[in-house]
């Protein structure tokens, strides 16, 4: 492969170092200008009718919490824990969603579990629904 490199960019390997230095600048930049030009197309139908019972709208505040949370590693910690003493349910998933809600919004854990809901990634913990369900009918 490089007897064909040195044949199509130059006579010797620092001018094909040279070449492919130059093709990935090329590159590089246009990734960056793709970047910058991105754009999104939505389309809107006046004619049809919005479905009323289909969520529309979520929380996407906690995902800076989120980088924060991995960032500090407690997802590695609720591991251990669990690891440690055999639990059969996410302990990460219910930290960090009372974590989120806690200070997005300090309120109750029944108020937490209804907003967390609506975020973009809802929780799929069954002890999580289990908690929700019991607290929906305690009121």
């Amino acid at each position: 492969m490089l007897n064909e490199l040195l044949k199509e960019h130059g006579a010797t390997r620092d001018d094909v170092m040279a070449w492919a230095r130059e093709e990935a600048r090329l590159e590089t930049e246009k990734y960056k200008k793709e970047q910058v030009e991105k754009s999104v197309q939505i389309t809107f139908h006046a004619d049809r009718r919005l479905d009323f019972n289909r969520q529309k709208f979520y929380c996407g505040g906690y995902l800076f919490l989120q980088y924060i949370y991995y960032g500090l590693q407690l997802d590695k910690t609720c591991r251990k824990i669990r690891d440690k003493y055999d639990f059969k349910f996410d302990i990460n998933a219910i930290l960090s969603d009372l974590v989120y809600n806690r200070v997005l919004d300090p309120t109750s854990k029944r108020s937490a579990f209804k907003m967390a809901q609506d975020f973009l990634e809802p929780p799929e913990s069954l002890i999580i629904l289990l908690i929700g369900h019991l607290l929906s009918h305690n009121q």
